[in-house]
């Protein structure tokens, strides 16, 4: 199945809910005033509205998938390789749709490649085999030596958003705002340019044209960005000033 770069759709699109997946995790969509959302799927905890969330770590607690899985032979141009299991952690069924395979290290080259997973065949943990297919037109750029050539996996970015946390610290990429309340897994879309919701927990910090970034102050908030003095990076502009605590207002947006 394929998709169009960017979805063009009307005003609303951008606040339909899915049961079932429909199109790839991160599809881009783009409504007539240039807002810009990416299709995701909710975690265990459905999205609010005017809220931030965050991709997640999308990794396992098998260390060995970070950048220790032993891959097989995989010739130039070939469109699956396979790999071997973790020690503690099985492959589920469609954990890895969308998501990235990269080749982190080898004795004969052809390190540091990077490739989108179509899907990844389920397998038990404990050195089972798992056929990782790519997507349509990836392929093997260096050929891989079986053995030698180590791997690590990820989940897609946008799949199983979690709300972005009250701390300095991410526990992933910032995927965005929530337009509207998406059930948990279920799939819908997160904002990621243009005029958005906001929600601030203090009011003082809803300044007009103020800039904006990821909040200390409550979980999904946003607070105002403090310069040289702060790690965090501008994800918009104030629109709409606000005078009172805990309440939502519009954000400029300028993540992508």
């Amino acid at each position: 199945m394929s998709f169009p770069k960017t979805i063009y759709a009307g005003y609303g699109f951008e606040k339909v809910i899915d049961a079932t997946k429909k199109y790839t995790f991160g599809q881009r969509l783009e409504t007539p005033d240039g807002r810009i959302f990416r299709y995701i799927k909710a975690g265990a905890t459905g999205l609010v509205a005017g809220k931030l969330y965050t991709g997640g770590s999308g990794q396992v607690a098998d260390t060995m998938y970070l950048d220790k899985l032993v891959c097989g032979s995989a010739a130039v141009g070939a469109t699956a390789v396979t790999i071997t299991t973790g020690g503690t952690t099985a492959v589920a069924v469609k954990f890895y749709d969308d998501g990235w395979l990269h080749t982190s290290s080898s004795a004969d080259g052809g390190v540091g490649e990077v490739y989108r997973i179509k899907s990844a065949a389920s397998a038990a943990a404990a050195s089972a085999q798992s056929i990782v297919s790519f997507e349509d037109g990836e392929q093997i750029a260096t050929a891989i030596q079986g053995g030698t050539t180590k791997v690590g996996m990820r989940k897609n970015q946008y799949d199983g958003l979690e709300i972005y946390p009250a701390s300095t610290t991410a526990i992933g990429p910032l995927a965005g705002v929530a337009v509207s309340p998406v059930p948990a897994s279920s799939f819908g879309w997160i904002q990621r340019r243009g005029p958005a919701p906001a929600y601030s927990e203090s009011g003082t910090l809803m300044i007009a044209s103020a800039p904006v970034s990821a909040g200390t102050s409550a979980a999904g908030a946003i607070d105002e960005w403090l310069g040289v003095a702060s790690s965090t990076q501008i994800i918009g502009t104030v629109m709409t000033a606000a005078g009172t605590s805990k309440i939502f207002g519009v954000v400029d947006l300028s993540i992508e």
